[in-house]
């Protein structure tokens, strides 16, 4: 079993990032016209408001957020509940640049997807019918990191058909 909390180092350096984001894109929303500055601005809001909105709780956060068990995953960033080992067809790591996360696709996925509240579920109806995951288990605001997970996900996940890179 290992278990996930919230990094205050890493909310930290995400919420850095957002904001240099926000005042990048704030500049080229004030240096611009038409579409551009439209689309711009709606970035800068993104970044200056919304991604904070969304980290600063977490500085503040204690508990397990996160939890790999011999019963499955369970992600309470995601919100579907646990997701038991022989729920799930099969699993994969994604890279995408210096992040990487855990794609889990279940053999159902719509009764997971229905489980998480309506946020998450938009975005994760979105990905099943476009054929991706209907989890995206994250895992770069947390501690431990993935690569501790990996280990564990590789020995728990066996029953469940294995993880594919």
């Amino acid at each position: 079993m290992i278990e996930f909390r919230f990094a205050r180092h890493k909310q930290f350096t995400i919420m850095a990032a957002t904001l240099l984001m926000a005042l990048l894109f704030g500049a080229l929303a004030w240096n611009s016209a038409g579409k551009l500055r439209v689309y711009a601005g709606a970035f800068t809001v993104l970044f200056g408001v919304i991604a904070p909105a969304m980290h600063l709780p977490r500085l503040f956060q204690r508990g397990v957020v996160l939890r790999i068990d011999a019963q499955g995953i369970e992600d309470s960033r995601i919100g579907a509940g646990l997701v038991r080992w022989e729920e799930i067809a099969h699993m994969a790591v994604r890279n995408a640049l210096v992040v990487k996360a855990l794609e889990v696709y279940p053999h159902e996925p719509w009764k997971v997807v229905h489980r998480m509240p309506l946020v998450a579920r938009l975005f994760a109806s979105i990905n099943v019918m476009g054929g991706k995951p209907a989890m995206l288990v994250q895992f770069q605001d947390v501690e431990p990191g993935f690569d501790e997970a990996l280990a564990v996900i590789e020995t728990l996940s066996a029953a469940s058909g294995g993880l594919t890179r």
